[in-house]
């Protein structure tokens, strides 16, 4: 459909627009650089509880305040960037064979893809496990 085709252009353009800065790992780089934003994906991704408990966290309301954002909205850029972001690398890995992204490092260097695939594990493990999504039908 039209739509597919449009959502595949538009991944091919955010995935190799920029093959010496990758989009992939500028959107990293701001998740975990900039201590607003990393605060509030640490909590979302390592912390347990449910998100009463994150939008009542001190360091989750300062980050707020810092960027001058509401908490469910800092807590929503989040998630987005993070979707985003793992939308732009599930295109791009189907276009990068092991050896440009294990030896050239091409997107990510080596320790922050650990890191990554740590954090995506806890997070689904989160999302299934501990606060599973309930399709309502």
């Amino acid at each position: 459909t039209v739509l597919q085709r449009s959502s595949y252009e538009l991944l091919n353009i955010l995935s190799f627009s920029r093959p010496n800065q990758p989009l992939v790992g500028t959107i990293w780089r701001l998740l975990t650089e900039c201590p607003q934003i990393r605060c509030v994906l640490d909590f979302v991704i390592i912390a347990p509880g449910d998100e009463k408990i994150l939008l009542k966290n001190n360091k989750v309301i300062m980050a707020a305040r810092d960027l001058s954002l509401s908490v469910e909205s800092l807590v929503g850029n989040v998630y987005s960037m993070l979707m985003l972001m793992c939308s732009v690398l599930s295109h791009h890995l189907t276009a990068v064979d092991d050896k440009e992204l294990l030896e050239a490092q091409s997107l990510l260097p080596l320790s922050d893809i650990t890191l990554l695939m740590q954090y995506l594990k806890q997070l689904l493990y989160k999302m299934y496990w501990t606060e599973p999504i309930v399709d309502s039908n």
